[in-house]
């Protein structure tokens, strides 16, 4: 057993010398720029905001809550990525706009002139 945690053990270290190394090359390839600013100017993903909506309703459900109140604005600088150019506010509030449809309910609270803006405001009840 003892092997077979030293094993283990070994198999870390070496992933994260390679993931130090690779993190390295990029940004020796990116004008030494910080691995975190690289990732920061990389648009998130319609997969990015899912999981992050998904993790705060299921928090919300954990803590007994009856509902879930949260802007676009709130859960794009949780993703990431906003305010900033490469924003993906659109996909964002279409990801909220999944949500209600899909899930247990809920009602807009605040929708903003153009429709995908970050005012928009859902509560998701839980």
């Amino acid at each position: 057993m003892l092997v077979e945690i030293l094993t283990k053990i070994g198999r870390l270290e070496n992933a994260m010398d390679d993931f130090e190394s690779r993190i390295a090359d990029i940004e020796e390839s990116n004008n030494h720029r910080s691995y975190y600013e690289i990732r920061e100017s990389i648009p998130p993903k319609k997969d990015a905001f899912k999981d992050a909506l998904e993790t705060l309703l299921e928090k919300a459900r954990n803590e007994d809550k009856k509902s879930l109140i949260i802007t676009a604005g709130e859960l794009h600088r949780i993703v990431g990525g906003y305010p900033g150019s490469n924003h993906r506010m659109p996909t964002c509030v279409g990801v909220m706009h999944s949500f209600l449809e899909k899930g247990t309910g809920g009602k807009i609270l605040c929708s903003p002139n153009k429709g995908k803006g970050a005012s928009l405001e859902i509560e998701y009840y839980l």
